[in-house]
């Protein structure tokens, strides 16, 4: 089992700059921010963990701070595809929700 830092969202910013979107994730000068913003709150994110294990052919990828799997037919790629499946699941997941999940 091999743990490695998702790396999702990078390091913290040190300016929250003015955002009206309501998508997951908000890129500030080409890097992903360490927050989202849901129904006009702002909600600090922790970096997550992605945890790969080779499962025969494949990589399964999770990330046990979300609950949120995936699979690659390499680590780079189960990797990658764990990156995308967080990201998705951030868009999709209320305030409440991430909040409750990021808090523990």
């Amino acid at each position: 089992m091999r743990h490695k830092d998702l790396s999702l969202i990078p390091r913290p910013c040190r300016q929250r700059p003015p955002i009206d979107v309501g998508s997951a994730q908000s890129f500030i000068a080409g890097m992903k921010a360490n927050w989202i913003e849901r129904n006009g709150q702002v909600i600090d994110l922790p970096n997550f963990s992605a945890v790969i294990e080779k499962d025969g052919a494949w990589f399964v990828s999770r990330c046990p701070e979300l609950g949120v799997a995936s699979q690659g037919k390499t680590r780079t790629e189960a990797h990658r595809m764990l990156a995308e499946a967080v990201e998705l699941w951030l868009e999709a997941a209320s305030a409440t929700e991430i909040k409750r999940l990021v808090a523990t």
